[in-house]
């Protein structure tokens, strides 16, 4: 199968890439992304395996755990559920594009699996990210927090791999100018992520092992939307 996949974190500028894409390549053709895979397939086996009643699940932390669920009974992840969607459906006739994986295991996983499939890694900072998430307002940026009387630095210290993940001066100087719910709101969701999937080890690994007609790889917080569409132009 001829497949391009977007590998990237939450907020590194997926959007973008696939406009400029589609833009570009009109014969290319999107196969349902990782978020309605997730809700299709992921969900509602891990709520099942666990004795609980199949529902929508909004949280972004609570999915986090659900597919870190099913990467652990299925090492390749999203792949594994993708291949099922393949599986289950008539095989498109064209290039087709999936938006997106994440980490090391689905990284080896698309890799094994689809033998000649190309990559576009999209890299940014957590602090990177973080800003832009604050910035763009989606309202799938959502999880349940335990707000409480605490100071902010408290609140941060109670949020697994926060300060870890972006140390305590970029969050008060994001603090002086930021909602204090929705920058908690937005660090949960990072910090858990970060957790769950390493952005270095998965580039450290595709870039070992393909060369530069498999792989582009863009670091977005050093680029320009124009430079980033040129260089996806250039290199499809």
């Amino acid at each position: 199968m001829n497949i391009i996949f977007i590998v990237g974190q939450t907020a590194v500028g997926k959007s973008s890439t696939l406009e400029t894409l589609f833009k570009n390549q009109s014969s290319l053709q999107l196969l349902p992304n990782r978020r309605e895979l997730t809700d299709q397939i992921i969900i509602p086996e891990m709520l099942a395996d666990t004795g609980q009643e199949v529902r929508p699940v909004k949280d972004r932390v609570e999915r986090f755990a659900l597919t870190a669920a099913y990467r652990k009974k299925y090492h390749t992840g999203v792949i594994h559920a993708l291949k099922l969607y393949l599986e289950a459906n008539d095989l498109p006739q064209t290039a087709v594009v999936f938006d997106n994986i994440r980490g090391l295991e689905e990284c080896q996983g698309a890799l094994e699996t689809f033998h000649g499939a190309r990559f576009i890694f999209l890299y940014a900072p957590p602090l990177v990210r973080l800003k832009r998430m604050l910035g763009r307002q989606d309202a799938f940026d959502s999880t349940q927090l335990a707000l409480s009387d605490a100071d902010f630095k408290e609140k941060l210290e109670a949020i697994p791999g926060a300060l870890e993940t972006f140390g305590l001066g970029p969050l008060l100087e994001l603090q002086a100018t930021s909602d204090e719910t929705a920058l908690l709101n937005a660090v949960k969701i990072i910090a858990t992520e970060v957790q769950n999937y390493h952005a270095e080890q998965a580039a450290g690994y595709l870039k070992t092992h393909l060369d530069d007609n498999q792989l582009l790889y863009l670091d977005t917080s050093q680029l320009g939307i124009d430079e980033v569409s040129q260089n996806i132009q250039d290199w499809l």
